[in-house]
């Protein structure tokens, strides 16, 4: 519930134009706020000032803030602990008839954070199926899941590691478009693309369950903290329970720029690591912030590839024992075992 703080008017100097309500009621009035730094670090405090509160108003509000009272000006403080456009509201009232009149003003909130180029060194080359188009990857112990994507090629396939030994392995209806998969506890979870639908099965792949997918579209998706993530093809992390309900959406960002395209996903150390859809990058994204501390570079990966269809990038495994990745891509007909380092 928003709490609502009425003060009485204040007639006061006028700075900035205002946007008004469409149902707005009040005629020949005027409110109007300003902030004196249009960007600010994350976390960092600011102040929202009322410059001009006019005419039939008699009474003002910031909806998600208490506002401050001194030398006759109402302000309010805000601090965000996520970057981005945040656009701050201020409300006037004629109380009469509850009539209303909005005021905004934007602040750009930054980071700070300079992403870190990390160096990789290839380990081992390890032959993939260039038939399998990789959306998801993840390794339980000595078992590797791998979910195919493409409609009459979509499965999840389970593999003995690292003999790569195929266990067993399930494949998806026609009409169905994997996506990417993730472990939750003794259950495996498969996204479909535009379908809507989360598949879960056993360890055995037996299928156990479906869940509705909460966004437009199924990318990729990652498990740890007790929580699920999911990406839709924008540059979102959605942060889910283990129904898929939405807790938190962050926009990630690449210092100051939003990135768009977020795909396949791995949870590491509290950090997330994802492909972005069409570049040969990963990236390292903080789940609670959305921002990226460190990137790798894969632009000669693919040159390594003998499959001339191979596709994008795509397929993050990690191996916690001696902190190492799988990294392979879409139809690539090689996976790659390797190491990151600063």
């Amino acid at each position: 519930m928003i709490k609502k703080y009425f003060l009485p008017f204040l007639g006061l100097v006028l700075i900035l134009n205002s946007c008004s309500d469409a149902a707005d009621k009040i005629a020949g009035t005027h409110l109007k706020v300003s902030t004196k730094k249009n960007k600010v670090l994350m976390n960092e405090s600011f102040t929202v000032q009322i410059n001009e509160a006019e005419g039939s108003i008699d009474s003002l509000y910031f909806p998600n803030a208490k506002p401050i009272r001194k030398n006759g000006l109402i302000s309010a403080e805000f601090n965000f602990d996520k970057p981005g456009s945040k656009r701050i509201e201020v409300i006037g009232m004629n109380t009469a008839d509850n009539s209303k009149k909005r005021a905004f003003v934007t602040v750009n909130v930054v980071s700070g954070v300079t992403p870190v180029k990390l160096n990789y060194e290839i380990l081992k080359e390890i032959d993939h199926n260039p038939e399998s188009y990789t959306q998801g990857l993840e390794l339980d112990g000595n078992i590797l899941y791998e979910s195919t994507g493409l409609n009459g090629k979509s499965k999840v396939i389970k593999f003995d590691y690292p003999s790569f030994n195929i266990q067993n392995e399930i494949s998806l209806d026609q009409k169905y478009f994997g996506e990417g998969l993730t472990i939750v506890g003794d259950s495996i979870y498969q996204l479909t693309w535009r379908e809507n639908v989360c598949f879960i099965y056993n360890k055995d792949l037996e299928k156990i369950g479906e869940l509705p997918v909460p966004t437009a579209e199924g990318w990729g998706l990652t498990h740890g903290n007790g929580s699920l993530f999911l990406t839709d093809g924008t540059g979102n992390l959605y942060t889910t329970d283990n129904k898929l309900s939405v807790k938190e959406i962050s926009p990630v960002y690449f210092g100051e720029r939003a990135i768009n395209s977020l795909n396949e996903l791995e949870f590491v150390d509290g950090k997330i690591w994802a492909n972005v859809y069409g570049a040969d990058q990963i990236v390292r994204i903080n789940s609670k912030t959305g921002v990226i501390d460190a990137f790798v570079d894969f632009t000669q990966l693919k040159l390594r590839q003998g499959n001339k269809n191979a596709d994008v990038l795509n397929g993050i495994a990690y191996i916690p024992e001696d902190d190492t990745y799988l990294i392979t891509g879409k139809n690539w007909d090689k996976m790659f075992l390797m190491k990151f380092s600063e």
